[in-house]
């Protein structure tokens, strides 16, 4: 017997130009595919109210109110391509952080939402333990937060980190590859790497930005830290291009290419679709 899981559209079944209205408005059909931002933000927040009145208090058995159900949302969506902090949403929701335990872990059984784990691994510095919160599609984040316009998502404060979720949502499931081997790390002294996943020759680190990047010491540290096959800086375009120098082993890929960098990751990291 197997699992298939149906998501929303993936990058490799749109054409290049549309990637900023697929973060926007998410892959559900009816959201994607709408005539209007103004529609697609509609029947986003009517399935949401669905979500929540019915799916979620039918298989939760400590009851939240509703005013409290809707805090939960929008706080979840808040904390979108961030790391998750299960107290400081009840004190938000005003429950125990074991009721938020409890819909947290629904949101996940229901494929909302993604707790990309951290990195354990023995270096001697201290390491972030907890995990980060990702939605599995952008389009309803966006919606509990109230962003109906590109241009609204591109003035938000969480606009980089809901780019992170997206980014790292659509990598996985290009990629095929399972959740356990996902990760993310990240030390107190403030180096971190967005994306962490463990192919058969070593680990391979992913960074997300918006705009093209540059080496950074962050990056830097974690190569030293992890010692990586590779090392690839995503961001808003269409370009493939090495950063630095051959021996820093890390290339800046343009979202937009994603498919095509796809197939090419998986021949070089000998790693197939699962």
């Amino acid at each position: 017997m197997n699992t298939i899981e149906m998501s929303g559209f993936t990058l490799d079944e749109l054409e290049a130009q549309n990637v900023s209205r697929l973060w926007l408005r998410g892959g559900l059909p009816p959201a994607y595919l709408a005539e209007t931002d103004d529609f697609s933000a509609k029947w986003r927040r009517q399935y949401i109210r669905h979500v929540l009145d019915a799916d979620l208090n039918q298989l939760v058995d400590t009851k939240l109110d509703t005013s409290q159900l809707q805090r939960m949302a929008r706080a979840l969506a808040h904390y979108n391509g961030q790391v998750w902090n299960e107290s400081e949403v009840a004190q938000v929701v005003g429950t125990t952080p074991r009721t938020i335990r409890r819909y947290m872990d629904m949101f996940w059984r229901l494929f909302h939402v993604r707790r990309l784990e951290p990195l354990h691994v023995n270096v001697t510095k201290r390491l972030r333990k907890a995990p980060k919160l990702l939605f599995r599609d952008c389009g309803i984040a966006h919606a509990l937060l109230g962003i109906d316009t590109l241009a609204t998502l591109q003035s938000h404060p969480r606009m980089g980190a809901s780019w992170e979720a997206f980014v790292v949502d659509q990598l996985i499931r290009l990629l095929g590859v399972p959740e356990d081997r996902c990760t993310h790390y990240a030390v107190h002294s403030g180096a971190e790497m967005d994306l962490v996943i463990e192919a058969p020759d070593g680990l391979v680190c992913f960074e997300i930005k918006y705009a093209p990047p540059s080496i950074t010491q962050s990056m830097r540290a974690v190569i030293a830290d992890l010692k990586p096959a590779a090392v690839y800086a995503l961001y808003m375009g269409d370009k493939d291009y090495p950063l630095g120098t051959e021996d820093d082993n890390i290339r800046a890929v343009g979202v937009q290419q994603l498919p095509q960098f796809v197939e090419m990751w998986r021949e070089k990291h000998r790693l197939h679709a699962a």
